[in-house]
């Protein structure tokens, strides 16, 4: 197995005496991809109403799919065989909204500034919302529920830091579902760039290898999910037109390039029970559209 160490960041925690190294690693190992990402099991073409679907997620109590458009304040209940909207739930007024999540009945819709409004999901009200560390230059896009830490994973596509920012890194904070606490130091923290860089380290067409490089230049996570049969991590990027898979220890298994005739501006990633993967894409060029991947065993 060949490993590469590329970003090493010394963190503190909350009471400045402790000190935590984070060491987010390239992992190349014989790691593949369960699904052919080009070539979608089915493509489902999304009602008007989601034009701007921002965030996906997959609800174990209903076994349907959750939706949520950028400006709307509503979840858009959908049917995970067809894409069809099946209901709706009014939360909120008109903002900026990104991700969502489902866990145990609730429902989870974040802002952009991190601000995170949580619902019922048969009672289909707001019970509260969180508001901690987190601000709009954080930017956040992407939302999932984390059964490893039993926590809410928070995608920032802008600062890397509760309050600051280091130069190309993008960050994954969490957020205690209990109490709505944010840690400040982030879970992981990536450089995709150079992340990418170091994984196609072999290649000798330098100018194909310049072409795809120059896709992260600016990487930034708008959605994020977790497989259900693996645990593994899996990060979208509509800048950079990817999907990185990464474990919990930071360690990059794999960043799949995706079709851009396919993915105009993929936004929203979940995964169902049985470990099928769904990838939602704004309307950038016509209808939003929903893919599914079936897994290969």
């Amino acid at each position: 197995m060949l490993l590469y160490s590329f970003l090493i960041l010394v963190l503190s925690n909350c009471g400045g005496t402790k000190k935590e190294k984070l060491i987010v690693q390239v992992n190349e190992s014989t790691f593949s991809i369960p699904f052919d990402i080009n070539q979608p099991s089915q493509k489902m073409a999304l009602d008007y109403r989601l034009s701007e679907i921002s965030g996906l997620s997959f609800s174990y109590e209903s076994k349907k799919l959750l939706a949520v458009d950028d400006e709307q304040g509503k979840v858009f209940v959908l049917s995970a065989q067809s894409g069809e909207i099946i209901d709706e739930i009014e939360f909120g007024k008109s903002d900026d909204y990104e991700g969502i999540a489902s866990h145990d009945g609730y429902i989870y819709v974040v802002e952009s500034n991190g601000n995170i409004k949580v619902l019922k999901e048969k009672s289909k009200r707001k019970v509260i919302e969180y508001n901690d560390r987190l601000s709009k230059e954080n930017n956040v896009e992407g939302l999932c529920y984390n059964p490893v830490t039993k926590t809410l994973l928070l995608a920032a596509k802008g600062n890397s830091e509760t309050e600051g920012n280091t130069k190309g890194v993008k960050s994954i904070f969490t957020m205690n579902i209990d109490n709505g606490a944010i840690r400040k130091e982030a879970y992981l923290q990536v450089n995709m760039k150079d992340t990418y860089l170091a994984m196609r380290n072999e290649e000798s067409d330098i100018l194909n290898k310049m072409s795809k490089s120059s896709r992260f230049r600016k990487y930034g996570p708008s959605g994020i999910a977790i497989d259900p049969t693996t645990n593994f991590i899996y990060l979208l990027s509509s800048n950079s037109k990817s999907l990185s898979v990464l474990d919990h220890d930071g360690n990059v298994k794999t960043i799949e390039l995706l079709n851009k005739k396919l993915h105009a501006q993929p936004d929203g990633i979940t995964f169902d029970e049985n470990g099928n993967l769904f990838i939602s894409n704004e309307g950038k060029r016509g209808s939003a559209m929903l893919y599914k991947y079936d897994r290969i065993n």
